[in-house]
């Protein structure tokens, strides 16, 4: 018998858009995560008190990015704080 337990961690987001984006931006962080229509779901296989905390850092940070990622559409320089090319456009 296989005693794992799961346990999912829904994010409910306003568009399959913001879906699609965060689900990509949280596997880029390492973590299994799905878009379903204005949802991302992520399983929590281990420790899923740390794991959740983590995960809802990164959509912090993820919501910082989506509500200046159109400016990249723009043309309008972008610039990445903390980094050695800040300042630098791209």
């Amino acid at each position: 018998m296989n005693d794992t337990d799961v346990c999912y961690l829904t994010i409910p987001v306003t568009s399959a858009d913001q879906a699609t984006s965060l689900a990509t931006y949280l596997q880029r962080h390492g973590y299994s995560a799905v878009a379903e229509l204005n949802e991302v779901t992520c399983p929590l296989l281990v420790d899923p008190a740390v794991t959740t905390a983590d995960i809802h850092q990164l959509r912090r940070n993820w919501i910082k990015w989506w509500q200046h990622e159109d400016s990249e559409l723009f043309s309008l320089p972008i610039f990445v704080k903390g980094s050695e090319y800040c300042g630098v456009e791209r």
